[in-house]
């Protein structure tokens, strides 16, 4: 990740420290939400839940908003938009402590970061084509690392106040507009030709970034066969914030040792890298073969979960899970920019951001039905097929591009 992030170019860095404080404000507001509105406003678990399908909801209309006017404005002018409805959103639910507005504004808060996520990935690709995957792994792992900070931070903050939450997200979203004001539009790269990593072959070394050249529905084919990969992938990953909790004090364990797992995942992101950065040279050196790994590893780290009784045993799945992790979650945004026809990368980052989004929307609901209707061990080998079959998927996508040059065959 150091390495990654010396070498991009100082407009991504730039961004790279925004996505830190985006992620970190953001952090404040969903991190208390449930308790919030079930021991400050009085309403239910259920409503909260429903709530929260909400807020996922409107963040999956705004990643396709978000993705469209990047197309018709620019990255910036995007993200910009973005935050300032977001701002002005969490400044009113520190203002107002009324659950219907409380709930309004929530949803309102996640069509507008909605509408930055995609822009963020599509605008580090634009700032450094030839980083690759380096420049959407430097995204993602400052997002992990503003969540790990915003985490540690926000049980200190809400003690003091609910309100302050709201308000500290605010201030961050301040710092965020100061940040983004640094990278000028003059400085975005689109036409600088892709520098591969070492490891690639001479013949790959010696590409340059030309865009896959399909017809248009063979390219909105592959792209579904790959959201849905994607979408199905996330239905597994979301259990470990919601039926996972559950099933740790149905075996005893505390509650507080569920929030050392995402300690662990967020130190393994930002310390993983070197690992990731030798395997994605050694072992699978395309993105297609690095996503299908992925997914068989997130198989293995749910195989795991449904057999152990043991806190070490969630130990070892979260650490196993977080790799597959750090392969797959920056390798499908890459995938999709070089797959994206030029002056449309914001649609396609909208639609494979949209992808996740409703993984994450979906993933707890089912994961809940299969958690009461059948034993959490079965509920857990159905998640290792789900991972399974988001690697069918995988393997699958680009099987309308192979006549064409193939997406998988750029490294990484």
């Amino acid at each position: 990740m150091i390495t990654d992030w010396k070498q991009a170019p100082f407009p991504l860095k730039i961004l790279s420290l925004s996505a830190i404080v985006f992620l970190l404000g953001t952090t404040f507001v969903w991190s208390v939400t449930t308790i919030y509105i079930t021991q400050v406003l009085g309403q239910t678990l259920t409503v909260a839940g429903l709530v929260l399908v909400c807020h996922q909801a409107a963040a999956l209309i705004g990643n396709f908003v978000g993705g469209l006017i990047f197309d018709r404005w620019d990255g910036k002018k995007t993200i910009v938009a973005g935050i300032w409805l977001s701002f002005a959103a969490v400044v009113a639910m520190g203002c107002f402590q009324d659950f219907y507005v409380y709930a309004s504004l929530l949803g309102f808060l996640g069509f507008c970061n909605g509408l930055i996520y995609p822009a963020m990935n599509a605008m580090a690709y634009v700032l450094w084509p030839q980083g690759g995957r380096k420049a959407i792994n430097v995204i993602y792992v400052a997002q992990n690392l503003g969540i790990a900070l915003g985490s540690m931070a926000v049980g200190f903050v809400a003690a003091i106040s609910f309100q302050w939450a709201f308000f500290s997200n605010a201030i961050a979203y301040v710092v965020f507009l100061i940040l983004i004001a640094f990278v000028r539009e003059q400085e975005y790269l689109p036409d600088v030709p892709v520098a591969h990593e070492e490891g690639s072959s001479a013949a790959a070394a010696g590409r340059t970034n030309t865009r896959v050249t399909v017809p248009d529905g063979r390219l909105v084919v592959s792209l579904g066969i790959l959201s849905a990969g994607f979408l199905i992938n996330w239905l597994p990953y979301s259990q470990w914030a919601s039926t996972i909790p559950v099933h740790l004090q149905s075996l005893g364990i505390p509650l507080a040792f569920y929030s050392i797992l995402w300690t662990v995942n967020g130190g393994m992101i930002v310390l993983g890298q070197p690992l990731v950065k030798w395997f994605t040279q050694r072992v699978a050196p395309t993105f297609k073969r690095q996503i299908i790994i992925g997914s068989m590893i997130f198989f293995l780290s749910f195989l795991i979960v449904a057999f152990s009784g043991s806190y070490a045993g969630f130990i070892a799945a979260m650490l196993i899970m977080t790799v597959a992790e750090m392969i797959v979650w920056p390798a499908i945004p890459v995938i999709v920019a070089e797959m994206s026809p030029a002056g449309r990368e914001g649609q396609f980052q909208g639609i494979i951001s949209g992808a996740a989004t409703t993984g994450k929307m979906l993933g707890p609901l089912l994961g809940g039905i299969l958690f009461e209707h059948l034993s959490p061990q079965l509920m857990f080998l159905c998640m290792c097929g789900f991972s399974l079959f988001s690697a069918i998927c995988y393997y699958l996508y680009d099987r309308h591009l192979r006549s064409n040059r193939q997406v998988d065959e750029r490294v990484s």
